[in-house]
């Protein structure tokens, strides 16, 4: 795949319409790690895009090496279901910066379970949801891209409700568990017990996180709760109980020494996943225990999800469709 095309448009003292007119700003949608994001209409093309705006803090080392990469990680995922960059362009308007002009979604997970939380999401919904946002996970997954910051705001939804995985400015290339992962990536209900323990880390944070994520599309409210790493690892233990140093290495001395609360005895779930998740089928519910797997070892893969028996129905009335 060729990278992003990079177009250079004179600079205007007006931000919101370039020089050429080709794009207006209409609302502020969202801030990324780098910059803000808004909703713009192509004056050319007569079509919706998101645009981020990155601001550069220092036009003498030109593109920063950390923006370059996150463009070139979002440039090597092509997917149905992940966000789509069209261009990356200089900003006009400023003296030094850039703008990515990407798709645009029309909601997203966050937004849709706020809107359906009286009534609830129809379970076919919520497995039609889930299975994109594991196709698109694959696809980041098979190019050695993990997102590490999955979370409902973060999963965008189009006009016609198919799934694109955006927020990106957290991603990064793996390969094999590095001591120097940042463990402060992502929001805290959505990270791994690995992550919250800061030890290494694959890309199978995302799968944890997207349990989460399903969890909430069932529940209609997030799973776990908590505003410091030791409070969400609580309300972990409290569905799970305390992982073992089987599972986790060191997980029983951080329960014990920052919690308090670690007794070998009791290390038993106290609150039920599948009272949680009432509404969950037998092999729904048999899915979400093994993307939320304590040890990461044994959490499943995007690709295996993909083929649990619980999308069985979804793969056959796929095969049927011409």
């Amino acid at each position: 795949m060729n990278p992003p095309m990079v177009t250079f448009t004179t600079p205007t003292t007006n931000p919101p319409v370039d020089a050429v007119r080709r794009y207006e700003l209409l609302d502020l949608v969202g801030e990324g790690r780098n910059g803000e994001v808004y909703k713009a209409v192509d004056l050319k093309l007569t079509r919706l895009f998101a645009i981020k705006i990155i601001p550069f803090h220092n036009k003498e080392s030109g593109f920063p090496s950390d923006v370059m990469r996150k463009i070139a990680l979002m440039a090597e995922l092509e997917h149905n279901n992940v966000i789509r960059i069209h261009t990356v362009e200089r900003l006009p308007g400023y003296s030094y910066g850039c703008r990515l002009v990407m798709e645009y979604g029309e909601s997203n997970l966050s937004r849709y379970i706020v809107e359906h939380a009286k009534r609830g999401i129809p379970p076919e919904k919520a497995k039609l949801f889930l299975l994109q946002i594991l196709q698109g996970l694959k696809h980041c997954h098979s190019r050695k891209v993990m997102h590490r910051n999955l979370r409902p705001a973060n999963i965008l939804l189009t006009a016609n409700e198919v799934i694109k995985l955006s927020g990106f400015g957290s991603s990064d290339a793996f390969d094999v568990p590095n001591l120097q992962n940042n463990h402060n990536v992502g929001i805290l209900r959505y990270r791994a017990p690995e992550m919250l323990l800061a030890l290494p880390y694959t890309n199978l944070v995302d799968i944890w996180a997207v349990g989460c994520v399903f969890a909430e599309l069932v529940a209609s409210k997030p799973l776990f709760d908590g505003t410091s790493n030791p409070a969400v690892m609580m309300s972990i233990g409290s569905i799970f109980g305390v992982p073992t140093p089987a599972d986790l290495k060191g997980a029983s001395s951080y329960f014990d020494n920052k919690l308090g609360l670690y007794e070998p005895k009791n290390v038993e779930p106290r609150i039920s996943l599948a009272r949680l998740v009432p509404n969950l089928s037998r092999k729904g519910l048999d899915l979400l225990q093994k993307m939320l797997c304590i040890n990461p070892c044994r959490r499943i893969t995007a690709a295996n999800a993909l083929r649990h028996p619980f999308f069985k129905d979804l793969h056959a009335e796929r095969a049927r469709t011409p």
